[in-house]
């Protein structure tokens, strides 16, 4: 990912208070000279009854005429900056339902990132990107972060771009809908009702047009240029998926929005809003490697880590006292999964004792904070492993917290030699964190010659060699990882701790698809929520080993949204409930019985 470079235009906010004063128009200009001139000639003709008062009399006839004509072009003109049937110049934007619309969309959109812009783990995320660490937060033109609104304003403008449309030139209905949501990023308290007047229109569209002709909006993330910025760092280098959906559903719904503002919607325009609910939700690397990063703290703990192989008193010494309990808040919130939340509690409440019994002087029992996760996909493994590593962090076990996610093709190299290297990396980066091994039993899969065993040794000398720094999780079916564990003497000796995770019910997979529909803003009415129940008890009478769970969930959802916005794509206007609302029609989705 390239540095991002940023250089915003510096605005001149002297003078704002003479926004609020209409200039004089061309009209009560000519007026005035009319009737300056009227009074002239009167004079003029009273006084001078001379040749000469009669010449001057028809010299003020002419300069009356030319005043009259100026009149007639000022009403039969629009303005010279009004382009096209919906320029600012013909209409009220308050009156315009298409603009009020925008101005409700782009305001819905802000609020979903002031939210955002709160929370301590975006913040922390946004500085543990590589590109964006160094961003200075000084001179910041906009009323987010710096680092957030700077990638987002970067989205809205290709997505913009993408419609059809010159973010240089702003002086139609779409070109205010962007600026209204631009205004909100740059701290600029303008309100629907200032386009209502032109001079103050012309200015606010000025600032906007020039912060898009400055070299703000230049980051680009090399292999993936013309994709959402957004959803690449916060969806596939940090795993945050709520976050990318709920994103993506404020963006098309502004960008829609957008599309529709002329009355109808254009090959380009249609093509970019199907791209916007295109966008991959799966968490796959970043980077290269199939290896990814999530969560982590950059502040140090005060105590290493220990992972089972310490005298008791040291182990007890390496928790830190004051853990702030919010990973275990989050694992509460979580639907489902109660048999998983015992045993993560068994290992806290675990870990707690033993703290307290070193703090008396009583010898502790070594701890092993290494995990087995078994069970069918999508039952929320690689979900509890970013929690339980918030949670060692939380505790002192590791000192950032972060987890890396990999699998067989992060850790073995095509050729002799590579594997070794390979899976050294992997571990360098997982280092005072959670190293995340998905599917692990298919390391000894290839047979004899296969490089899987490799890893597996390189990776049991690390876990030795790095005991205070490194916590492994492997996950994958529950018979093949038992398989697995039995195979080598020391991923017995050092993984004894097995979480199995059950299949969701139907009832939990609902209550799943609801959440996430809550969570991106969308709506239910009883029919369609009874019709979700029905297909998720299809879905689990008719599975097999290879059940989804909660992918096959996401993908309902996605496969829902999508039906949604190919429905309201010939639909005009929209409204906030329209967008809002899933119908029977969208989820279009059946079993046979």
């Amino acid at each position: 990912m390239s540095r991002p470079g940023i250089a915003v235009a510096s605005y001149d906010n002297a003078g704002e208070d003479n926004m609020r004063k209409p200039p004089r128009s061309p009209i009560s200009s000519a007026a005035w000279i009319i009737g300056c001139l009227i009074g002239m000639s009167i004079v003029t003709g009273t006084a001078l009854s001379t040749a000469g008062g009669i010449l001057l009399a028809g010299i003020i006839f002419v300069m009356i005429a030319g005043s009259l004509a100026l009149i007639l072009k000022a009403l039969s003109s629009p303005s010279p900056r009004a382009h096209g049937p919906h320029s600012t110049a013909t209409a009220k934007p308050t009156g315009d339902p298409a603009v009020r619309a925008m101005a409700d969309a782009s305001m819905a959109f802000y609020r979903f990132l002031q939210e955002l812009d709160r929370t301590p783990r975006c913040q922390k995320e946004l500085s543990q990107t590589p590109g964006l660490e160094n961003l200075d937060a000084h001179d910041n033109p906009f009323s987010l972060s710096k680092k957030l609104a700077y990638l987002v304003f970067c989205d809205v403008r290709d997505v913009y771009t993408r419609l059809g449309h010159n973010t240089k030139s702003l002086h139609n209905r779409e070109g205010i809908g962007y600026a209204m949501l631009v205004l909100l990023l740059l701290k600029q308290g303008v309100g629907l009702a200032w386009f209502d007047n032109l001079e103050q229109t012309e200015k606010v569209l000025r600032i906007v047009e020039n912060l898009s002709r400055s070299n703000v909006g230049d980051m680009t993330i090399a292999g993936h240029e013309g994709e959402l910025r957004f959803a690449l760092i916060f969806g596939q280098l940090h795993h945050e998926q709520d976050w990318v959906n709920r994103y993506v559903t404020v963006l098309y719904r502004w960008a829609s929005l957008v599309a529709k503002a002329n009355g109808s919607i254009s090959q380009a325009e249609s093509e970019t809003l199907k791209s916007i609910m295109d966008v991959r939700r799966e968490d796959d690397a970043l980077f290269s490697g199939n290896v990814s990063v999530s969560g982590g703290s950059t502040a140090q703990s005060r105590c290493s880590t220990g992972n089972g192989n310490e005298n008791g008193q040291e182990a007890a010494s390496m928790v830190q006292e004051g853990a702030t309990g919010e990973g275990l808040k989050t694992l509460e919130k979580l639907i489902g999964l109660e048999p998983v939340k015992r045993e993560v509690y068994k290992l806290t409440s675990f870990i707690d004792i033993q703290r307290k019994r070193g703090r008396v002087g009583l010898r502790a029992a070594p701890v092993s904070y290494h995990c087995v996760f078994t069970g069918n996909p999508g039952t929320g493994k690689t979900t509890v492993a970013r929690i339980l590593a918030e949670v060692y962090h939380e505790m002192g076990v590791v000192k950032k917290g972060h987890l890396v996610e990999t699998d067989r093709s992060g850790l073995i190299g095509e050729y002799v030699g590579q594997t070794a290297v390979k899976t050294n990396t992997v571990v360098d980066s997982a280092l005072d964190g959670v190293l995340f091994i998905d599917e692990a039993y298919s390391l000894i899969q290839g047979g004899e010659k296969d490089y899987g065993r490799e890893a597996i040794a390189t990776l049991l000398k690390r876990m030795e060699d790095d005991r205070k720094r490194l916590v492994v999780i492997l996950a994958g079916y529950t018979d093949e990882m038992k398989a697995f564990i039995d195979s080598n003497p020391g991923l017995q000796s050092r993984f004894n701790r097995y979480i199995e995770f059950p299949d969701y019910s139907a009832q939990e997979l609902a209550s799943i698809f609801l959440q996430k529909a809550n969570e991106c803003q969308y709506t239910c009415d009883g029919d369609v929520q009874a019709s979700i129940v029905d297909i998720m008890e299809r879905a689990v009478a008719a599975k097999d080993k290879n059940f989804g769970n909660g992918r096959f969930v996401r993908n309902l959802f996605e496969t829902a949204i999508q039906r949604q916005a190919v429905r309201l794509s010939t639909q005009s206007p929209l409204t906030a409930e329209m967008l809002a609302e899933l119908t029977l029609h969208d989820l279009g989705f059946t079993y046979d019985d």
